[in-house]
């Protein structure tokens, strides 16, 4: 196995650039930032729901809390242990 470190950016940038497609392919004239301020809540909340996944399926191993990562109001761990 091995640890990826604070894996919520990425996730939150993932999504972020899956969702800007979609918008995009479905013919909207937005810009990427008038897309991403509609969007913020949610590209939040879902980082957060997948960290909570993640860890409930054990892939997510937590680290010392100073080595955390804020998201919102509440504190994800930075560390997520995937199957190589």
């Amino acid at each position: 196995m091995r640890r990826i470190r604070n894996p919520p950016p990425g996730i939150r940038a993932a999504m972020r650039a899956l969702w800007l497609e979609l918008v995009h392919r479905h013919g909207s004239a937005l810009s990427d930032a008038e897309i991403e301020k509609v969007l913020e809540g949610d590209l939040e909340l879902n980082t957060q729901g997948l960290m909570v996944w993640l860890q409930r399926l054990g892939r997510h191993e937590p680290l010392p809390p100073a080595g955390g990562t804020a998201l919102g109001s509440s504190r994800v761990k930075d560390a997520v242990v995937v199957q190589a």
